[in-house]
C-alpha cells in the first residue's frame, strides 16, 4: 500500500495536519496487521507509540484496524501477504 505510507510518512512530517493522527493509527494497524493477522486495539496502540511516538486512543485504534481489515478484504489479501520477517535476505 504505497499510498497508505505516503500519507504515514507525510503525518510524521506534519503532525498538525489534519487527518495527520488517523494516517499514522492506520499505519500502525497495517504493522500491526502484518504482525499478527489476530491483532487487537491494544496491539495498534503499542505499534504506534513504539513505532511512530504518539499515543492512539483505543477507539481510533479500533476504527483504524476495522478500517485496514476492511480494504484488505476488498483487496482479497491476507493481512500477512507480501509481509516478509525482518533481517536479511535469505540465501538461495
Amino acid at each position: 500500500m504505497p499510498t497508505l505510507w505516503r500519507s504515514v510518512l507525510s503525518a510524521l512530517h506534519n503532525p498538525q495536519a489534519p487527518g495527520a493522527l488517523h494516517q499514522l493509527a492506520l499505519g500502525a494497524a497495517d504493522l500491526a496487521l502484518g504482525s499478527d493477522e489476530e491483532a487487537t486495539a491494544d496491539d495498534v496502540c503499542r505499534t504506534a507509540r513504539e513505532e511512530f511516538g504518539v499515543e492512539l486512543a483505543p477507539h481510533a485504534a479500533a476504527t483504524a484496524l476495522a478500517t485496514r481489515r476492511r480494504t484488505l478484504s476488498a483487496c482479497g489479501t491476507s493481512p500477512l501477504s507480501g509481509y516478509r520477517p525482518a533481517g536479511p535476505e535469505p540465501r538461495p
